[in-house]
C-alpha cells in the first residue's frame, strides 16, 4: 500500500471531522479536552488534582492544559470544576 492510501485509510477511520478545515491533530486535541472536561465535572473524580486529569489525557504540562482548556471553553479548568461542585451535577462549562 502506498503512503497516500495509508493516509486516506487512517483519515477515514477517524470518522468525519466536524470542520473540514480542521487538522487531525486539532480534532484529537479537541477530543482530549472533551474527555478531560468530563473528568473534571465527574463527582467521582473530584479528588483527582486538575494536573492529574490533564496528564491522564495527554497534557503533561498543567499550564498548557489550562490555556488550551480556557481557549476551548472560555473558563479555566478550576472554575469548571468549582461550578460543577457547586451545582453538584455535571453542568456544561
Amino acid at each position: 500500500m502506498r503512503a497516500p492510501e495509508v493516509v486516506a485509510c487512517a483519515s477515514r477511520s477517524l470518522g468525519p471531522l466536524e470542520n473540514e478545515e480542521a487538522t487531525v491533530a486539532a480534532w484529537i486535541r479537541r477530543r482530549r479536552l472533551e474527555t478531560a472536561r468530563r473528568d473534571l465535572v465527574d463527582p467521582a473524580l473530584r479528588s483527582s488534582p486538575v494536573h492529574a486529569v490533564a496528564a491522564r489525557w495527554g497534557f503533561p504540562r498543567a499550564t498548557d492544559f489550562s490555556r488550551a482548556f480556557h481557549r476551548a471553553y472560555d473558563i479555566t479548568p478550576n472554575e469548571c470544576r468549582s461550578r460543577a461542585a457547586a451545582a453538584d451535577k455535571s453542568p456544561r462549562c
